[in-house]
């Protein structure tokens, strides 16, 4: 597993953003991944090519946003999926 953000760590999700960073990311890991938000600050990422354990991610994110991170911090409760395959990104349902 991964952390994105900025230099500064302040609002750091945003570098989802950056244009081909997620492709980038997934050539030097050869793999597709899921992008978690953790907060406003940052995401995480974690490498796999099998998008059967979402259901589970989802359930740990809506845990720890719920119970660890500051109302204000929140970025989202939804799963995110960058596929390797097409460099394209989904939201996992």
């Amino acid at each position: 597993m991964y952390v994105l953000s900025n230099k500064y760590r302040i609002e750091g999700a945003t570098c989802v953003l950056y244009p081909m960073l997620l492709a980038d990311i997934c050539d030097k890991l050869k793999s597709s991944f899921y992008i978690i938000p953790s907060s406003i600050h940052e995401v995480l990422i974690l490498p796999t090519d099998n998008t059967e354990e979402g259901e589970n991610i989802r359930a740990i994110i809506k845990k720890v946003n719920d119970t660890q991170v500051a109302l204000e911090d929140i970025l989202s409760y939804s799963l995110y999926y960058y596929e390797r395959d097409g460099y394209r990104l989904y939201r996992v349902e």
